[in-house]
């Protein structure tokens, strides 16, 4: 199959995962409100952002893995379909166990550096409503929980750089229906953060399980590689990897620490309106990247076979049409928004157009950026790393600034 086609495919994988977790979370988004008061919620929403904060602590391993193994299978040629080389299979063995041996004691790091930090935050919250030691407890989980998903990683690495682009997008739907059909149930029943968080775990062993089902139907061969630690390829590994953190450090900053100020310097009860607002604003930026993500795979192959001219036409298609989608998304928020906020979460739940269009705007300037970092990140060229990181420490000033000056 070639490579348009495998991105098509991707491209609509992904697209149909999306679609359910956007459905999925519309459906739950006004359970939480009705059933959950308004200091919980906030937690739980704070607690959930803080899964992208943990997700720094990946310090970038996972997307460079990706992309060496990639790499290693370019070798076979760049077509997708190319039978490996003996090379190419055993470079891919050295690449996994590399990954996975790195990814578990990263995941055992992350879990305790997550929760001092997590600690100390929840120390600071001016909490009325929920006590102090639930909140610990469910960060706990939760932090245990984004350790497994560490992990177990390196399945997801090892799909993607064999160039099974969105069938982790899937697995991973599938898991979210489960785990938001939970969710449902739990609170529906009357559980709080700490059934959430509980749930959580479940899903990241879930994972696991499914990934590796997988692997042995799609491609058992790769199994039977006997790969070895390379201590050269940790090396090889440390540059490129903390230059994709550092992008993703200031994407990071931009798009969510909004919610740490409001926890720290506010209340934390103000934050679900806020957060329900972003995330209707996110469903355009939702729907439009995985036509990035689904191509740089390939763009890996086609850099690793010297195909520039094909780079360069399919990272300019792949803008535009993340551009079209983002004008179009907008454009119906712009229009529509407060008219769905009420149909949605009911009355006085529309926060205001001023922060709509603050949404809109950054997030539209992130899509455009994200489909260069992620195309250049494929040939392991972080481009973008000193002006993604210095406008994170920009945006942060600014943030502050303007809360303790107005």
């Amino acid at each position: 199959m070639a490579a348009s086609k495998r991105i098509a495919i991707a491209v609509a994988i992904s697209w149909f995962s999306r679609a359910i977790g956007i459905l999925s979370g519309l459906l739950l988004m006004p359970i939480l409100f009705r059933h959950m008061g308004k200091e919980e919620l906030g937690l739980w929403f704070l607690l959930g952002n803080s899964q992208a904060f943990l997700g720094l602590l990946g310090m970038g391993i996972a997307p460079t893995l990706t992309r060496r193994i990639a790499f290693a299978k370019g070798k076979s040629g760049s077509n997708p379909d190319a039978e490996l080389t003996e090379e190419s299979k055993q470079d891919i063995g050295d690449w996994v166990v590399t990954g996975r041996t790195i990814l578990q004691w990263l995941a055992v790091i992350i879990f305790f550096v997550a929760w001092i930090a997590g600690y100390g935050l929840i120390r600071e919250l001016k909490l009325e409503e929920v006590s102090p030691q639930t909140v610990f407890w469910a960060w706990t989980l939760m932090c245990l929980g984004y350790a497994i998903n560490v992990w177990v990683s390196y399945l997801v690495c090892w799909l993607q750089g064999m160039g099974y682009v969105g069938w982790d997008s899937l697995i991973a739907t599938v898991l979210s229906v489960i785990t938001i059909s939970a969710n449902i149930i739990a609170v529906l029943m009357g559980g709080g953060l700490f059934a959430l968080a509980t749930i959580l775990v479940i899903s990241g062993l879930l994972q696991r399980i499914i990934l590796i089902i997988f692997i042995k139907w799609k491609q058992p061969q790769i199994l039977n590689v006997k790969g070895t630690y390379q201590k050269d390829f940790v090396y090889s590994m440390l540059k490129p990897s903390l230059f994709a953190w550092l992008t993703g450090l200031g994407s990071f900053l931009i798009l969510r620490t909004d919610d740490y100020f409001i926890a720290l310097l506010g209340n934390v009860s103000e934050i679900p309106l806020y957060r329900a607002t972003y995330q209707l604003a996110s469903n355009p930026y939702m729907i439009a990247m995985p036509i990035v993500g689904s191509s740089s795979i390939f763009i890996s192959y086609l850099w690793q076979a010297g195909e520039i001219n094909k780079i360069h036409q399919l990272v300019i298609r792949n803008s535009c049409i993340v551009l079209y989608f983002m004008a179009t998304g907008v454009s119906f928020l712009l229009v529509s928004g407060k008219d769905f906020m009420h149909l949605w979460l009911g009355d006085d739940s529309f926060i205001g157009y001023p922060i709509l269009i603050v949404f809109c705007i950054m997030l539209t300037l992130e899509a455009q950026h994200g489909s260069l970092v992620s195309s250049s990140r494929a040939t392991e060229d972080e481009k973008y790393v000193v002006p993604a990181i210095l406008s994170g420490i920009f945006n942060v000033i600014f943030t502050w600034y303007t809360i303790c000056c107005f």
